[in-house]
């Protein structure tokens, strides 16, 4: 199932760079689904949403973050899968009368996720350094206690 990745941001920065960590409030700006994806600890294909954000705040306004999410959806026992935790978060401001838990895994992993496309969220992002390359990691998503003015997401024909 393709995720549609027909969506611009009207001047992103083209490159993904490293910034400091902080938490950052975010748009959910694309998705895209990898069904090509195999595991480096299984050696197993799983299917992942490659999440694309854009920063909305301060002198970051307009610039790409990226972070993963593997196709499932569950949550319970002090455990939720990164699917569920970012639209628990953005469905805590959009969407705060509806019940995540009754959403159903097909739907989330289906066309719903799309409707996350535009959506704001808070991520905590740190650094990390691997063969002398500073990475940025998403460690942990958040609910927004109010709505930043949008970056324009237009349709391509």
């Amino acid at each position: 199932m393709p995720v549609p990745t027909d969506y611009k941001v009207s001047s992103p920065s083209a490159n993904f760079e490293t910034y400091p960590a902080d938490i950052y409030q975010v748009q959910i700006f694309d998705i895209d689904l990898d069904k090509d994806y195999v595991s480096a600890f299984t050696g197993q294909k799983q299917d992942r949403f490659k999440f694309v954000y854009i920063i909305l705040e301060d002198k970051y306004k307009g610039k790409k973050l990226v972070g993963y999410a593997f196709a499932k959806w569950f949550a319970g026992k002090g455990k939720e899968s990164k699917l569920y935790t970012i639209t628990r978060c953005a469905y805590a401001f959009y969407h705060p009368d509806v019940d995540i838990s009754k959403l159903k895994a097909e739907e989330m992993l289906g066309s719903k996720v799309n409707e996350l496309i535009g959506k704001q969220i808070r991520v905590n992002v740190d650094q990390t350094t691997k063969n002398d390359k500073v990475y940025n990691n998403i460690t942990a998503y958040l609910p927004i206690k109010k709505e930043l003015p949008a970056i324009q997401v237009t349709e391509q024909k």
